[in-house]
């Protein structure tokens, strides 16, 4: 994959959303392409097809908020890149900063009350929420191309006891794809486990 498949990617995510929502999400893209530019995912792919592809997992099951599609392109920023909060805040304001802390790991975030926090910023821990439940689901769909057999096994076991309990209830058909990802990844791992050596 290449820069062809990012064009590909954005290209439709846009092409998916009215007008006025396209600046912030273009904006987004181009700083989360630049901060992840030389990073690559386990399988060999570059790192910002992974943000594009969660950002078009949410418009996919009906979610337009450019706000919302910001952070899921930046979702990663906090953790992975040198991105801090203040500049993220300085570029696409609080409600899209807030929304990337709630989809960061919990060991990374600063100690505060999140319903409060989020709330201050315009925000809800349901839309964090959502965002987790797309980049869990591209994980998923993509966990087989993963040289690390134990990282697999890992996520596997994470998803059914932190998501699949909640995956509907957050998000609805977001969450049966998430379910059914993970159910698909399950009968992959055991098929191959079954396979003759």
């Amino acid at each position: 994959m290449d820069s062809t498949d990012e064009t590909r990617l954005l290209d439709a995510l846009l092409a998916a959303l009215p007008l006025q929502a396209r600046p912030t999400v273009q904006a987004a893209h181009a700083l989360a392409a630049a901060l992840h530019a030389d990073q690559y995912r386990d399988e060999g792919h570059p790192y910002i097809l992974h943000p594009l592809r969660v950002a078009t997992h949410l418009v996919s099951h009906g979610y337009r908020d450019p706000d919302l599609l910001a952070a899921a392109l930046l979702h990663d920023a906090l953790e992975d890149t040198t991105l801090d909060e203040a500049e993220l805040t300085r570029r696409f304001g609080p409600r899209v900063t807030a929304l990337v802390w709630a989809a960061t790991k919990p060991m990374l975030r600063r100690r505060r009350d999140t319903a409060t926090y989020l709330a201050a910023a315009g925000a809800s821990e349901g839309e964090g929420q959502l965002i987790k439940l797309a980049d869990r689901l591209d994980n998923l769909l993509s966990l087989h191309e993963s040289p690390r057999r134990g990282m697999r096994f890992r996520v596997l076991e994470e998803t059914r006891s932190k998501y699949v309990p909640y995956a509907v209830e957050w998000g609805a058909s977001l969450g049966e794809a998430l379910v059914a990802a993970w159910e698909a990844q399950l009968r992959r791992l055991e098929e191959a486990s079954d396979a003759p050596k």
